[in-house]
């Protein structure tokens, strides 16, 4: 509650600013009806952002479309922002060779520079929620050539129900099938909110579709953990045909060892969750092994017990640029973990996926949404 007070004081502080900036453009171009109705209009551009923080405070259904049109607004606003810096740069660079200052400080060219930068911040929003409704493939082998495949898929991150992107799960299954899977996986963040927020009818008809050999697994992540426990999300999974792992093993057909770690929110920190040793105890540790871990933090725990693979997910790549240069300095420098992508050392895999959904912003502009395909050689 505190940081969304901190944040909406912020917020309205820097709008002020930016506000009054707009103004002086607008009346300088317009007078009477006209500068009343550019007025309005960013006035109800301004004030459409609080909608996201609603749906926080007051998480009802009611509200989703109101916090979408906060987030597809504050997405707007952000590149906006980002382009006038940029518009304002070049303003001062051409006055400067061109020796011709004052033509670019007239009222008029400053409000063409506001319609530039609006048209190209509506056309980035539009490519971040095409990147967001086409998801791209990541395949990739692991484990020595010339052994038995297992042909294993993973998403992270749908954050389906409250808020985040429009997600069709029925083509996401469609896409999942076209794979022909052996193994399904679900590492975190299916859900984005509490499970009786979410429909969970239209969820385990769906989902229940999957085609796969050895079944469907999934793990929580930090959102599960923050509006639901175990019991609840084993409730929302039944009918699905998801099993949830929670520092537990699978046994998949014999040929691979499947470890699903409750999240690095529940004691990561503290480095009091529970070890990879101790779930590995009494397990066939002969056979290859998978680590299924929302956060991809405690990669080097699943390396030194000589797993194959780990897949992870949470870091949305920063979803909106530049978010992703500012995710991977904090997991870089924090962490010493990559945060998206394939990385290898030795005989060990990280795979870290974007994620096939969004939170919030209902766009991606750091890299389409994603699904992992992972050739795994078994034996």
């Amino acid at each position: 509650m505190l940081l969304f007070a901190l944040g909406t004081v912020a917020y309205l502080c820097f709008m002020l600013l930016f506000d009054r900036w707009i103004w002086r453009i607008i009346s300088q171009n317009f007078s009477g009806i006209k500068k009343n109705f550019f007025g309005g209009i960013c006035f109800i551009l301004e004030i459409i952002p609080m909608g996201s923080i609603y749906q926080f405070l007051f998480p009802v259904r009611s509200l989703r479309g109101l916090s979408a049109a906060g987030f597809w607004v504050m997405g707007f606003l952000i590149y906006f922002l980002i382009s006038l810096v940029v518009l304002r740069l070049l303003q001062k660079i051409l006055g400067a060779v061109l020796h011709q200052k004052e033509r670019f400080l007239t009222p008029r060219f400053q409000l063409y520079k506001l319609a530039v930068g609006a048209i190209f911040s509506i056309a980035i929003c539009c490519w971040g929620f095409w990147a967001l409704q086409n998801p791209t493939v990541t395949s990739f082998n692991v484990g020595h050539e010339g052994k038995e495949k297992m042909r294993v898929v993973a998403l992270s991150d749908l954050h389906y129900s409250t808020v985040g992107g429009t997600l069709d799960l029925k083509k996401m299954v469609e896409r999942i099938n076209d794979l022909n899977p052996d193994l399904v996986l679900f590492a975190g963040d299916v859900l984005d909110d509490r499970t009786d927020q979410a429909d969970k009818e239209t969820f385990t008809k769906e989902i229940s579709s999957i085609k796969s050999s050895y079944g469907v697994y999934a793990v929580m992540g930090n959102h599960e953990y923050y509006y639901n426990t175990p019991e609840q999300m084993r409730a929302f999974y039944q009918g699905s045909g998801v099993e949830l792992l929670c520092n537990q093993t699978k046994n998949i057909g014999g040929k691979l060892l499947l470890l699903g770690r409750d999240d690095y929110t529940v004691g990561g920190k503290s480095h009091s969750r529970m070890p990879i040793s101790q779930i590995l105890k009494g397990q066939h540790t002969d056979l290859p092994l998978l680590v299924l871990d929302h956060q991809p933090q405690d990669y080097r725990e699943s390396e030194k017990e000589g797993a194959l693979l780990q897949i992870s997910g949470h870091t949305h790549n920063g979803q909106i640029w530049p978010g992703d240069l500012i995710v991977h300095s904090i997991f870089k420098l924090h962490y010493q973990t990559p945060s998206n992508g394939i990385y290898r050392e030795n005989n060990f895999t990280l795979a870290v996926t974007r994620g096939y959904g969004a939170w919030g912003f209902q766009m991606r502009t750091t890299g389409n949404a994603e699904i992992l395909c992972a050739n795994v050689m078994v034996s």
